[in-house]
């Protein structure tokens, strides 16, 4: 995922409080997004799409990103509910109607 950077102002990440970076730069990253840049951005997408629909709204934007490494800590419990084959038409036609319209 990319950080999204912006005005200087309180940040705000998307579902759970930020995890602590991890010492080394070396594991996942996570998405943080300054306020101002998040609501600037008018985000409509309310599934796992968001973060593609926040990608290409920036860039259009012209607002620089950046990678922010973070630890995750692995699932306590429970499974993913994302299935390639049945949400990969939703990200196909996210990323067209964001690119072309």
């Amino acid at each position: 995922m990319r950080a999204l950077l912006g005005e200087p102002d309180a940040g705000w990440t998307p579902g759970d409080p930020p995890a602590a970076p991890s010492p080394d730069g070396a594991g996942p990253v996570r998405q943080r997004v300054r306020t101002s840049v998040l609501r600037e951005l008018d985000l409509r997408e309310n599934t796992t799409t968001i973060e593609q629909e926040m990608t290409i709204k920036t860039l259009r934007k012209g607002w620089r990103m950046a990678e922010v490494p973070s630890h995750e800590h692995p699932r306590s419990h429970g499974a993913s509910h994302i299935r390639v084959w049945r949400d990969a038409p939703r990200y196909g036609y996210s990323l067209i109607k964001y690119l072309l319209f």
